[in-house]
């Protein structure tokens, strides 16, 4: 089956250890510090919405946007008062100009399998955005997918249902690979979730073809500059 098709349904529970608090207020001072002017935010992968729901401040005008219905249906109840949208990310049907950041976060960037979606994305955002908006995306490096997630498997169990899950990772191709079988009371399923790993080279690249300038390329969850043993990647790119 394709990617959250069941999982939908239990992604909330599956995702539990997410520190979607501490994640939110991370990004409200990286907006803080590279656009405190900003007032309308597209959340590209808002998902179930738990990460607009932990936002600090009610102050933004938002848009939460997702490609999987029932994940976004899931928003709106967490978030009545936030519009949603169901639409691919790369070519979601907005007004040009409409926004000031666009937020693409956990790790969404890596469904996008070739350059060429990958590209297109950035010319869709840019597009979206004002003049001097920023885009926020977070990448995992190959070296953490292949420490972590190199071969991994594990089991978890809810009230209504078993989640079996088994990871790999293909050095020579970045691929990961992450497939999930599900048992419940009514039957089973399987999804498996395909994501292209990039090295930060790989990503300055192809971001410095676009009209962005990278005002930021982080650690981790930090203000400090990417590294050899860095983990986790947040972009801020800002149209000029």
């Amino acid at each position: 089956m394709e990617p959250y098709t069941i999982l939908a349904d239990y992604y909330d529970r599956f995702m539990e250890h997410v520190p979607y608090e501490d994640w939110a207020e991370y990004i409200s001072e990286i907006i803080a510090e590279f656009h405190p002017a900003a007032k309308r935010i597209l959340d590209l992968s808002a998902g179930t919405g738990s990460f607009i729901s932990h936002w600090p401040e009610n102050s933004f005008d938002w848009l939460a946007a997702d490609l999987i219905l029932p994940m976004i249906r899931r928003c709106r109840q967490k978030n009545p008062a936030v519009p949603v949208l169901v639409t691919e990310a790369a070519q979601p049907a907005l007004r040009p100009g409409r926004f000031d950041i666009v937020l693409f976060l956990y790790d969404s960037i890596h469904y996008l399998l070739s350059e060429d979606e990958v590209s297109r994305l950035l010319k869709s955002t840019h597009n979206l955005l004002r003049s001097g908006g920023l885009l926020i995306f977070d990448v995992v490096t190959p070296q953490a997918c292949q420490r972590e997630f190199g071969n991994y498997s594990e089991i978890e169990w809810f009230d209504d249902i078993e989640i079996q899950r088994h990871s790999w990772f293909e050095t020579e191709t970045k691929k990961q690979f992450t497939r999930l079988n599900f048992k419940l009371e009514d039957g089973s399923g399987e999804e498996l979730h395909i994501q292209q790993i990039r090295a930060v080279s790989e990503w300055d690249r192809i971001i410095g073809a676009t009209t962005f300038e990278t005002v930021g390329k982080f650690d981790n969850f930090t203000f400090d500059p990417v590294n050899r043993r860095t983990d986790r990647v947040h972009y801020v790119l800002k149209k000029i």
